[in-house]
């Protein structure tokens, strides 16, 4: 296969109208952004057919518009492991979706491996290929690459490029099982926050209707800030901080240097108490009251060994079928409520799968029993 190598324009062209040409394309990306607001994008590499391709976007006067048209041509689907990072960054450059697109880490889980199968360890399984893991923390954005990032990188994408039609045979029809995990990561949802939004990041308990006023605006003031000068959140100031200041509303630098903030040196300072002195005082919860529902243990207990057990017969991550949350939620109820038939559980192909015999079980009309060394269910 040919690697090549892109830093120029008519290079960066020529190849991105070839794969616009493929079915099918693997991509992958290499980043940092230990010391930045937004991640830094250092390499792209994608995998054709015939050749892969490593393109710095570092390359003096690259223009990446080109790759942008590549990656949201409908036609051509592109090929992730574990893309939820990738896509936003994209989504960051673009404003605008990658699209379509598959996942391999996903399809995974309707195979019957696991929830978050590493990249390795899936091309250790379908090709019995042993990959080079040493250069994945190097410092993708020095410059000249060496001999193994480079090898590295090509191996994002090129053991790739075959791992993706062996998934695709061995999922036998169970693409729609994996649909709406797809449309998760695929959602833009997430990808990127307004300011106004940040306090939502936050975890605190009920404040006094000015503390939450004054925390909004600290968070906000804090996004804003992060946003501007590229520096993490936490370098900034860290949650813990944004709460301190806010359940203690100091008026004035001095008493709010003498509060315990990380970090202790706060730059502009008196322009966030500012904020926090005009914010609005905030009445009404801001999250909505979740109903608190009480789930039944024992039927709990039962389901959740019922799910392994569907999910081992079926040979999928019992992550797939549902959450924890998910299935504590259903016990709630019983099979005579409507909140139990309209529960996500006992819809589609989850209920074919899975809903309907949890919904045997909540009825008793199935049995556990242990034998031969093994976990039995049983209808009576």
């Amino acid at each position: 296969m040919d690697q090549l190598i892109i830093t120029e324009a008519d290079a960066l062209s020529e190849f991105c109208a070839l794969a616009a040409s493929e079915e099918y394309l693997t991509i992958d990306t290499e980043f940092m952004r230990e010391h930045t607001y937004y991640p830094k994008l250092c390499l792209v590499q994608i995998g054709l057919q015939q050749k892969a391709a490593v393109i710095d976007p570092f390359a003096p006067g690259l223009d990446l518009a080109p790759l942008f048209a590549l990656l949201q041509d409908a036609r051509v689907l592109k090929v992730f492991h574990a893309a939820r990072q990738d896509l936003e960054i994209f989504y960051l450059m673009m404003g605008t979706m990658v699209t379509p697109v598959y996942d391999t880490q996903i399809a995974a889980m309707a195979l019957g491996l696991t929830e978050q199968i590493a990249y390795h360890s899936l091309v250790k399984k379908d090709l019995n290929i042993d990959l080079d893991k040493g250069s994945r923390m190097t410092q993708w954005d020095k410059r000249p690459l060496s001999e193994a990032q480079l090898h590295y990188a090509f191996n994002d994408v090129i053991p790739l490029h075959k791992i993706y039609p062996i998934q695709r045979k061995n999922l036998k029809g169970r693409e729609e099982w994996i649909s709406e995990a797809w449309q998760r990561t695929c959602s833009s949802e997430g990808l990127s926050i307004q300011p106004e939004d940040a306090w939502k990041l936050l975890k605190f308990k009920q404040l006094k209707p000015h503390q939450m006023g004054a925390l909004v605006a600290a968070a906000t003031w804090r996004e804003h800030y992060a946003q501007q000068k590229d520096l993490p959140r936490r370098w900034v100031l860290s949650d813990e901080s944004l709460l301190v200041l806010a359940q203690n509303l100091p008026k004035t630098v001095a008493e709010a240097e003498s509060l315990r903030l990380r970090p202790n040196k706060v730059r502009h300072l008196k322009s966030l108490l500012e904020a926090m002195q005009l914010s609005t005082p905030i009445t009404k919860p801001l999250r909505p009251c979740k109903v608190k529902l009480s789930p039944n243990k024992d039927l709990l207990h039962l389901l959740h060994l019922a799910l392994h057990h569907c999910a081992r017969e079926q040979n999928i991550a019992p992550r797939l079928l549902c959450s924890i949350e998910e299935l504590q939620n259903l016990t709630a109820f019983t099979p005579e409520q409507q909140e139990w038939q309209d529960h996500s559980l006992q819809q589609g192909w989850r209920r074919e799968v899975f809903g309907g015999f949890a919904e045997k079980i909540a009825r008793g009309s199935v049995v556990l029993r242990f034998q031969n060394r093994r976990m039995h269910f049983e209808e009576v």
